[in-house]
């Protein structure tokens, strides 16, 4: 599997060449953070099924 580094915005994130797999957080008014996946189609375009979750113990980070 390799991985290369990819800018959404000014975050960056690694990304599986072989599956084109995105990882997606969003930061609920709440605070915490809600893990998205998808399918990159492009840079700039990201194919979702619009299916996150947040179950307060598998949860995503940031990259800083």
């Amino acid at each position: 599997m390799s991985m290369s580094f990819r800018y959404f915005g000014t975050v960056a994130s690694a990304m599986i060449t072989d599956e084109l797999f995105a990882g997606i957080l969003i930061t609920l008014r709440s605070g915490q953070l809600s893990v998205c996946s998808g399918t990159l189609l492009s840079t700039w375009r990201v194919l979702t099924a619009a299916q996150c979750w947040y179950d307060g113990y598998n949860v995503g980070r940031k990259a800083e």
